[in-house]
């Protein structure tokens, strides 16, 4: 059922952002595989906005291999001309439909502003009665970074304040005035909740998809009245908060920063189910698809496990035993579990040294 595998590869080389056109760019070339897709904030910078968030992620050895796909849009506060977060949501979407494959995850994050385009996006799909649809079926999660997705108090006084002045106000974005605190931002977040985080029962209006908060206890922007509305819907997932501000709260420093192990472990959930599929398909019945399943396997997440081995101290080239007795173990729990591929890698790894399956170091 598994074949014996070669050394553990290296940690691929991804460089720089490679950039496909004026607001998009792929962190490394892309492979086609389940992504982590970046989206900024007002005024932020489709590349610069995420600091070392890309790099970290293509590092992690305990991650699968992934594509980090970083997308932006024109943004500002005084851009009379510029497009509403609703239609810029429209085109993030249509966005993901274009750049990548229906069989593949997509982990959506948001800073701010950000994490409202990507819920008018999802949330218009939905509407459109497109739920089980390419690209909305494909987000297996959502992860939000100090978003006002209860509306903001800072853009509500400025848009009534400013607004008030005929030579400024005329120039007030659409976008400042749609993250407002008021009707048209409670509208959204009903839409979020009834057809996202919490809806009745899937079907072509509807999905669930994970959502998580992460914010920034000194925000500025994001006040803490507006964090606390926001904390309050959003549970099923517990809210995080960290010492930082508004910009800092998605600049982790290392892969032990809290910022960056945040949004890490998330990814890891969101494939959960990508990993449940693969591991069904390596005992089909079907020869093809148990030889398509294993070319999968090996492509996302075989580097995971052989890591795994070699830490415990198994050459797995010359002991190719342990590594099928391991991968039988992880494919079986998986079936029954669906687990995430780094927790059943971690967990099938103890059941085969304490079933002395495994020789513990060597």
């Amino acid at each position: 059922m598994v074949e014996s595998p070669g050394k553990a590869p290296a940690t691929p080389n991804y460089g720089k952002p490679l950039v496909v056109d004026e607001r998009a760019a792929f962190f490394g070339k892309q492979k086609n595989l389940d992504a982590v897709v970046f989206v900024h904030g007002l005024d932020g910078h489709y590349i610069e906005t995420w600091k070392k968030f890309p790099e970290l992620l293509a590092s992690d050895p305990d991650l699968p291999k992934l594509d980090i796909f970083l997308w932006g849009y024109d943004s500002g506060v005084f851009k009379s001309s510029i497009d509403g977060i609703d239609t810029v949501g429209g085109q993030l979407m249509s966005e993901l439909h274009v750049r990548f494959q229906k069989e593949n995850a997509l982990h959506l994050v948001g800073h701010s502003l950000g994490g409202l385009v990507i819920l008018h996006g999802v949330v218009s799909e939905m509407i459109a009665l497109r739920a089980q649809g390419h690209p909305t079926s494909c987000v297996s999660f959502v992860s939000l970074f100090a978003a006002p997705v209860s509306g903001s108090s800072v853009a509500f006084i400025m848009s009534q304040t400013l607004g008030r002045l005929p030579a400024i106000g005329r120039g007030i974005s659409q976008q400042i005035r749609q993250v407002a605190r008021g009707s048209e931002v409670d509208q959204l977040l009903n839409e979020v909740i009834n057809r996202i985080y919490a809806p009745a029962k899937p079907d072509d209006s509807r999905r669930a998809i994970p959502i998580r908060m992460v914010m920034a206890n000194r925000d500025g922007v994001v006040d803490e009245t507006d964090r606390q509305r926001v904390a309050a819907r959003f549970q099923k997932k517990m809210p995080l908060a960290f010492d930082c501000d508004h910009w800092t709260i998605k600049e982790p420093t290392d892969h032990n920063d809290k910022r960056y192990k945040s949004l890490a472990e998330d990814v890891q959930d969101g494939l959960r189910e990508r990993f449940y599929k693969i591991c069904v398909a390596l005992e089909s019945a079907s020869e093809d698809e148990k030889e398509a399943a294993l070319k999968e396997f090996e492509r996302r997440y075989e580097h995971l496990f052989l890591r795994r081995l070699e830490n415990a101290g198994v050459n797995v080239e010359s002991e190719p035993g342990f590594y099928r007795s391991y991968l039988n173990v992880i494919i079986r729990d998986c079936r029954r579990n669906r687990r995430p591929p780094y927790f059943a890698a971690n967990l099938a790894l103890e059941h085969v040294i304490r079933k002395r399956l495994m020789p513990r170091g060597r």
